[in-house]
Order: C-alpha cells, then sequence, then structure tokens
C-alpha cells in the first residue's frame, strides 16, 4: 500500500483551488469561505525554519503569493459587504507581509474614510507614498494618487479595480 502524507500545505492548496474554481463559477461566498479555510491552515512561511535552504524558496514563495491573493479577494469581498472592520484587518494583513502592496493601501484608505476616519485614510496615503519611494522610488499610481484626491477633496470615490470580475 502507498502512504500519503497530508501537510498543511498540500490542504491549503487543496482549498485554495477550491476556492479559485468557485470564484470563476461566479460563487463568491462559497470562494470566501474556502479562501478563509486556506488561509486558516497557513501558520507561516514553507519550511520557515530553514530559511537558507535554496530549494525552500519557491514553494515558499508560492505559498506566501497565494496567501496574499487569497487575502486581497477576502478584502475586497468585505468590501463589497461594507464590513469596514474586516477590510481594516484584512488589508493591515496584507501589509504586514508586503506593504508595497498599492490596493492593499487603497482598501485601507477606503474603509477609513468610509468610517469617517479622513485622516488616517489621507495619512494611510502618506505611508504608501513614502514606503513606495523609498522601497523602489516611484510614486504611487495614478489611481492611488486619484483616490488620496478624492479623500482630500471630500467628492465621491473612485472605483477600485476588482480581483472578482
Amino acid at each position: 500500500s502507498t502512504d500519503v502524507v497530508a501537510t498543511d500545505f498540500g490542504r491549503f492548496d487543496m482549498a485554495y483551488a477550491e476556492a479559485m474554481r468557485a470564484l470563476t463559477r461566479g460563487e463568491h461566498a462559497i470562494a470566501a469561505a474556502a479562501f478563509r479555510a486556506a488561509i486558516a491552515l497557513y501558520r507561516g512561511d514553507f519550511l520557515a525554519d530553514h530559511p537558507y535552504a535554496e530549494w525552500t524558496q519557491l514553494p515558499r514563495d508560492h505559498f506566501r503569493e497565494r496567501r496574499l491573493t487569497a487575502l486581497a479577494i477576502l478584502c475586497e469581498c468585505a468590501a463589497r459587504d461594507h464590513d469596514r472592520r474586516a477590510v481594516i484587518d484584512l488589508a493591515t494583513e496584507i501589509l504586514a507581509t508586503d506593504n508595497l502592496r498599492e490596493s492593499a493601501h487603497r482598501q485601507l484608505m477606503r474603509a477609513r474614510y468610509q468610517s469617517g476616519e479622513r485622516g488616517l485614510a489621507i495619512r494611510q496615503f502618506e505611508t504608501c507614498a513614502r514606503v513606495l519611494r523609498g522601497e523602489l522610488g516611484v510614486d504611487p499610481s495614478p489611481h492611488t494618487r486619484r483616490l488620496h484626491e478624492a479623500i482630500r477633496d471630500d467628492r465621491e470615490l473612485p472605483l477600485e479595480p476588482s480581483l472578482l470580475s
């Protein structure tokens, strides 16, 4: 008989694949549940206790990117449901892993502004701009700048590009 070893990372990948299939079928609630299940299985980077083992880098990047994608999709689902607290929590979790994700900065800006925290929304833009300039030597994208201007001028917010369509 063949023994099969199930790992959290294997189960993570299965839940992620299930979520993506549901997403392509337009079943957002099923996809969100599967993404939440995948994220619950993610307890840190792949073989984090072997950070210098070269062969671990590709799978580590694979799982980290999938986790960030799952968080971003859940963040968008929360935004569509007007669950600002969840948006703030999810976007903050994304930025804790990768602070160069402009879309997460924008989600935080939107949620803060819609929660009546205009000053925090503007500060989030300033944080985004500082990080992008410091790390990459670039300015925020035109989309991020338009969102900042709308918040600053207290105008209707521009639409956010969707991951769900």
